[in-house]
């Protein structure tokens, strides 16, 4: 049985990393929603008219809040950051058969693969998602032994799930949005985790 180890760093710029990629996988529906919402803004500030102050400041504003469809986990991984007060969790990962552990010197926790509700890989670091609300970092760099594409089968096969993308829901193809959400299990609702 193949064992490995990784570790990561959740320093400010992880933290923010992580909770983007959190927000770009499971918070879709409301990214769109407010791509959509200031597309309307902007029309209607040409619609308005850009020499006429309200027009100038419809397009204005809606320039900004379509560029900022991920303040939300931005001012999430500011919270995080200034709780932490300084201190900067590192992770130490051991992979086992059927399931993997991530270990702090303040934290201990354990996931069964089958339990992942997603798997991604933004191209840099690679997440394992137990619910909608956190995720696990992973410094591919870090990986030993560093066998990285019998890693990622392993933990697929065990999951039972494709790695999916954790890119950008505007430059994502059509076929790759469907392979994410075919890859992407609902969470258990909180009374089906009681039982």
């Amino acid at each position: 049985m193949t064992q490995w180890k990784a570790s990561i760093a959740y320093d400010a710029q992880n933290t923010m990393r992580l909770t983007k990629t959190l927000f770009n996988v499971f918070h879709i529906k409301q990214r769109l929603l407010q791509f959509l919402l200031s597309a309307i803004i902007v029309t209607a500030g040409f619609l308005i008219g850009i020499d006429q102050p309200g027009g100038l400041l419809s397009l204005s504003a809606g320039c900004v809040l379509m560029m900022n469809t991920d303040m939300g986990a931005r001012r999430r991984a500011r919270v995080l950051t200034q709780q932490l007060n300084g201190y900067v969790p590192k992770m130490d990962y051991t992979f086992g058969e059927e399931s993997f552990r991530g270990v702090t010197d303040k934290e201990d926790h354990s996931f069964r693969y089958e339990d992942l509700i997603r798997i991604s890989d933004d191209g840099k670091y690679w997440y394992l998602f137990p619910d909608q609300k956190s995720g696990f970092m992973i410094d591919p760099a870090t990986l030993q032994p560093e066998n990285r594409a019998a890693f990622k089968e392993h933990i697929a096969a065990r999951a039972g799930i494709q790695w999916t993308s954790a890119g950008r829901l505007l430059s994502m193809g059509l076929l790759t949005f469907f392979h994410d959400r075919k890859n992407t299990r609902k969470p258990p609702k909180e009374a089906d985790k009681s039982s």
